[in-house]
């Protein structure tokens, strides 16, 4: 394929880009406040190439309320030469999804984000080093993004501590670095 330009627009209530895979970074521009994501001519894209964006949904929405093509100059386009190209978006199945503490390593708090794909009873326990139980919470998540902010003064002191999500979807694992 020569290249091909579109223009998507993510609704930044809806969903969050976590990541896109397939073009060279030079290739788009993302508005994270506007959701407005703007990929312009991409060369050496070829026939087996996928373009992916990871969404994280915020909330319960279908990819129709998520995902438009807004009326704007620069249209669905493509070019290429003796080649088709074509769309085509779909959810993935979610899983529970643990994603990095902000900020980490920590001196006050530490936010640690996730996504549920369902409703569920989380049991969150936090280890020292020494595998010493220094949190444990029960709690209710609701199908979506989820986040638990851990203090440090619910902490023993400085170290590594081991974050553990156990619920029916499985067990995960996360370290954190409290520096006092």
């Amino acid at each position: 394929m020569d290249g091909f330009q579109l223009s998507l627009r993510l609704d930044p209530a809806l969903v969050e880009l976590v990541s896109l895979s397939g073009i060279d970074v030079d290739s788009y521009h993302f508005d994270e406040q506007t959701g407005a994501l703007l990929i312009a001519f991409v060369k050496g894209f070829s026939k087996g190439n996928e373009l992916v964006l990871n969404l994280l949904p915020k909330t319960n929405c279908t990819l129709l309320q998520a995902l438009s093509f807004p009326e704007s100059k620069m249209k669905l386009e493509y070019y290429a030469q003796n080649q088709s190209f074509s769309y085509c978006f779909e959810w993935v199945n979610p899983q529970f999804e643990l994603y990095s503490a902000q900020p980490n390593p920590f001196s006050t708090s530490t936010v640690l984000r996730y996504f549920s794909p369902i409703r569920t009873i989380i049991d969150f326990d936090i280890y020292n080093s020494n595998g010493q139980l220094v949190k444990h919470q029960k709690m209710t998540c609701k199908d979506g993004i989820n986040e638990v902010e851990v203090a440090g003064n619910e902490l023993i002191g400085t170290g590594v501590y081991h974050c553990q999500f156990k619920s029916d979807l499985g067990i995960f694992n996360q370290k954190i670095v409290f520096i006092q």
